[in-house]
């Protein structure tokens, strides 16, 4: 058992042992493995094609074969003619390779029977048993390892009788021995010719390799000798340079070494001059030795030698005895005495039961720490009160919105009773100070979400010109109260499509240019647009707005975009505002990218203009991602009446602003004109004026709704020209379709209105789009599948949640265009505070709260809100019921959907992006 071990080390190192350890010997091996490993695959690799080559060329010449006796010998055959049969196998058998040819009938009875060997002469077999032939009357072939067996089958008219050749594969396999005998012998004879090459060749630099392996081994003695370099071969040469690099490095670091400890005892020896404390100290922690400036510091402390222990750390003794035995160096160890701070450094000597030390004063260094820290502490509180501060002003600017909301939607439903021209006036007043304030409101929450770093960018496609446009026309009217004359200059060089934050720029210049209106008496303000650098990714765009105002001085300009600062304290005493405009219009313009600046005199009016590096939309003719098919092809060419050439004459009948001006949009896109009715009284008096090619009317509407004013329409007719109508319908119930047909509408549609389905219509009712009336390839969509599409709010479905607000939804409903979505949106929000007074003034009357509900349901259709139409639609549908104690909870939570949506406005949230907010 003792023994066992070591048999079993020898047994583990046995394989091993085997292997050569000479590297030129191991090259050798392993070349003559790789040689014969390559040479055998070749070898496999080019018999298998000549095998394969010689394997197809005889299957080939059996089928030929095959079929030249099946054709010749099956007359013969038919005619019993046995003797030609033999004649013909006699002289088919000396084909190469053929080693028996044998003619059955169709039964397998052998009719010839012909068979050679290698040598021999054909021999002729009579009374052989019958051959078990092919179960089908179709050619085929076998093959194994020493045959190949093909059958053909005679058929003259039937299945007369078949033919069989055996083929011997004998040659192919003395072939292929020889092939491989060959190959040995000449793979024998390279290899053994490229080892010897290879011997030779790789002498020198093993030779090489086993003088630098001697070298390297020895470099600890011989750091700074150096080997001759082999320059043969590139790697030996590196090799060589390397390391003769290396011995000189590991000399230049011996004298390094030696020069730095010569250096270390020396400063530890004379430590006389330094201006440090210096003490050393045995292993017993007894001190040695203290140098001047040590003394003169106990001096000045009014200390003798002896007491040194007081400047000390307490626990020095125990630092000592730990150097000593570990040899490491104790660093930062502090000690204090009479208000002044040391800071020690104990260091053993080597070979020595010493341990140097020595200290610094660091008194002064711990008070500007101390003073960093409280420092810190404070400026750590002043930016949580600034934070408390800015939370603080959200919340109470969203609790004072929240009623002021309510403030304004009551005013406008007070708008619309009978008031005396004073009352009006008073309403007026009372109106105009509540926008102030909600102005000013909402500049405290941008301001406080700005210092929170919570307002994000968006990047989306802007039709530029249009969107400045569109800002300039909100502040015309003021502008035109105070006589002044707005003008707007457009660079042609500007590229009309960018990408960038539409909402955040409109803020900045509604900004800019309001305070150019309150700031100037008369006169003109003129508003520019202008490129100022261009690359084909993008491009830098300047807007400015100079007025003539009562412009600023030096001095006020250097403080003029401070937060609740303005250029003049007097200036908020005269014209009002918080002084918080440009503070926000600039941080936004920081966030955007760009800078914004400001020339301006006293008495001369003023310049200010922000610069943006914008990205580049590319355009072409084809449809952009956003746009419709309507955005693409001319206008002219997509809606005509008849054949006469002009534009289709379009009546749009709803009792809702929103949905008139969306429908009278995609009209408009489609080419046609419209004209607007709000409800069908108005749709009877203008049909009653004029002749429409189509009528779009709204099912639901007060005073008249759409089915009365249908058939009041077709009693107008009279037998004469018919115009189609089309009923839009939020949400359809059993039945409607039958009684919108029987009032005398053609067809109809789902509102939110889907601009496919609605060209599918007009074709189905024979109306023009494009050049031809019905040459489409869009499936048509009718009015019942359109409906069919249409959500169900009468409880018996499963709701799952919805987004308070969908912008990628709200864009396909406005037919793929992101400004008109936001002009319905802003007018969604415009009227949500009336909306939420109106409907909490009705929760008591069905009638009103049904109304209300359901003006509400189609104003929000196409404003991408879905949780806010479900709602509303829910309302309208439990009012219509008389359910009125489930109609309240439903107005409950469609208020709060309001509030939401409110919400969303103030903080901001509506440029936060396409995806959909919960």
């Amino acid at each position: 058992m003792e023994n066992s071990a070591p048999f079993a080390l020898d047994a583990r190192r046995g394989p091993h042992r085997l292997w050569p350890r000479r590297l030129s010997v191991q090259l050798v091996i392993l070349f003559s493995l790789m040689l014969a490993g390559s040479m055998t695959a070749f070898s496999y690799r080019m018999l298998g094609e000549v095998v394969g080559n010689i394997t197809a060329t005889m299957k080939m010449q059996a089928s030929v074969l095959a079929k030249h006796i099946s054709a010749t010998g099956a007359n013969s055959l038919l005619q019993r003619d046995y003797t030609s049969i033999e004649q013909m196998l006699l002289r088919s058998i000396d084909f190469p390779g053929v080693a028996a040819i044998q003619v059955c009938d169709s039964t397998g009875r052998l009719i010839g029977d012909v068979s050679r060997s290698p040598g021999k002469p054909p021999e002729v077999h009579y009374g052989r048993s019958p051959l078990q032939i092919p179960a089908g009357p179709a050619a085929s072939m076998q093959i194994d390892n020493v045959r190949m067996v093909a059958w053909q089958p005679m058929i003259l008219g039937d299945l007369l009788g078949w033919v069989k050749i055996t083929y011997s594969l004998q040659d192919i396999a003395d072939a292929e021995r020889n092939f491989w005998l060959t190959n040995a012998l000449a793979g024998a004879a390279i290899s053994l010719l490229a080892l010897l090459g290879l011997s030779v060749l790789m002498r020198r630099p093993l030779a090489s390799l086993a003088r630098y392996t001697e070298f390297s081994g020895k470099l600890n003695e011989m750091h700074g000798e150096k080997i001759p370099v082999d320059s043969h071969s590139i790697e030996l040469q590196l090799l060589g340079d390397a390391l003769n690099n290396a011995s000189a490095r590991l000399a230049e670091q011996a004298r390094e070494i030696k020069i730095a400890m010569s250096q270390l005892e020396a400063l530890a020896a004379f430590p006389e001059d330094s201006q440090e404390i210096v003490l050393s100290m045995d292993a017993d922690a007894k001190i040695q030795y203290i140098n001047p400036h040590g003394l003169q510091v106990l001096a000045a402390m009014g200390l003798g030698s002896e007491e040194m222990g007081s400047l000390l750390p307490r626990n020095y003794r125990e630092i000592v005895a730990r150097c000593l035995s570990d040899g490491n160096i104790a660093q930062a160890v502090e000690s204090e005495f009479k208000q002044r701070t040391l800071s020690w450094t104990f260091a053993p000597i080597r070979n020595q039961r010493i341990v140097h030390c020595n200290a610094q004063e660091i008194t002064e260094k711990i008070k500007a720490q101390e003073y960093a820290r409280n420092a810190l502490v404070e400026k750590q509180a002043a930016e949580a009160a600034n934070q408390a501060k800015s939370l603080f002003l959200a919340n109470m600017s969203h609790e004072i919105r929240t009623p002021l909301n309510g403030v304004m939607g009551f005013l406008k439903l007070l708008s619309k009773t009978g008031l005396t021209d004073i009352q009006r006036d008073y309403l007026s007043t009372t109106e105009v100070s509540a926008g102030t304030l909600m102005n000013i409101i909402n500049n405290i929450l941008d301001f406080s979400k700005i210092e929170a770093g919570r307002i994000s960018i968006e990047q989306i496609e802007i039709e530029f010109k249009e969107l400045l446009e569109g800002i300039i026309l909100l502040h015309s009217a003021n502008a035109e109260i105070k006589g002044l004359d707005l003008v707007f200059v457009f660079d042609s060089a500007l590229p009309v499509r960018l990408i960038g934050d539409s909402a955040r720029i409109s803020q900045v210049l509604s900004n800019l240019l309001g305070n150019a209106i309150k700031f100037t008496q008369h006169g003109e303000i003129l508003v520019r647009a202008d490129l100022k650098e261009e690359t084909d990714a993008d491009a830098l765009v300047e807007v400015s707005v100079k007025d003539g105002g009562i412009g600023i001085s030096a001095v006020a300009l250097e403080r003029l975009f401070q937060p609740f600062r303005q250029a003049d304290a007097s200036t908020t005493r005269k014209y009002g505002g918080t002084g918080l405009g440009l503070a926000i219009s600039q941080t936004l313009v920081k966030l955007m990218g760009g800078e914004m600046s400001v020339e301006s005199r006293a008495g001369h009016g003023a310049r200010f203009a922000f610069t943006l590096r914008l990205t580049k939309l590319a355009t072409d003719n084809a449809c952009m991602p956003g746009q419709t098919i309507a955005d693409t092809v001319p206008a002219e060419l997509l809606l005509k009446s008849g054949n006469t050439g002009e534009k289709l004459r379009v009546l749009i009948v709803d009792d809702n602003e929103i949905n008139r001006k969306l429908v009278r949009m995609l009209v408009e896109h489609l080419g046609g004109e419209a004209d607007l009715a709000e409800n069908g009284v108005q749709a009877v008096d203008a049909c009653n004026q004029r002749d429409y090619d189509l009528i779009l009317m709204d099912a639901n509407m007060p005073v008249m709704d759409g089915v009365e004013a249908t058939i009041r329409i077709r009693e107008l007719e009279n037998g004469k020209r018919h115009s189609p109508i089309i009923a839009l319908t939020a949400n359809a119930m059993s039945g409607d379709r039958e009684r919108y047909l029987a009032a005398g509408m053609d067809e109809y549609l789902a509102k939110p209105i889907n601009e496919k389905a609605f060209v599918s219509i007009l074709q189905k009712l024979g109306l023009a789009v494009g050049a031809t009336a019905i040459d489409t390839p869009h499936a048509a969509v009718s009015g019942s599948e359109a409906i069919c599409c249409a959500e169900d709010v009468s409880g018996a479905g499963v709701q799952t949640a919805l987004p308070v607000l969908d912008p990628q939804m709200g864009v396909e409903l406005a037919f793929g265009n992101r400004e008109i979505w936001r002009t319905v949106l802003g007018m969604l929000f415009d009227r949500l505070p009336e909306f939420s007074a109106s409907l909490i003034s009705a929760k008591n009357d069905p009638e009103v709260l049904h109304q209300e509900a359901h003006k509400l349901a189609g104003a929000s259709s196409y404003c991408g809100t879905p949780a806010l139409n479900h709602h509303a639609r829910e309302v309208e549908s439990l009012a219509k019921k008389r359910d009125m104690d489930s109609a309240a909870k439903a107005v409950d939570a469609l208020l709060q959907q309001i509030e939401r949506l409110l919400a969303l406005k103030g903080n901001g949230e509506l440029a936060a992006g396409d995806n959909p907010i919960y």
